[in-house]
């Protein structure tokens, strides 16, 4: 699977996951925020915010 390849993965709702370890990585780190704050993973906002959130750290990465 190519670096830049995307797979479809359904992780309690969070779709479009990158396929590498480090989107899975994120993924797991934002369920835990949400579950911190007590909200669902499944409704289209935590959806919205997970990308969000996810955009957020790769540029951080990049640029750090």
């Amino acid at each position: 699977m190519n670096a830049g390849s995307r797979l479809e993965i359904d992780v309690s709702g969070l779709e479009y996951i990158d396929a590498s370890a480090m989107g899975y990585l994120y993924a797991l780190r934002f369920r835990r925020h949400l579950a911190e704050f007590g909200i669902s993973c499944h409704s289209p906002r935590a959806r919205r915010l997970f990308r969000w959130h996810r955009a957020g750290c790769l540029l951080g990465a990049a640029a750090g």
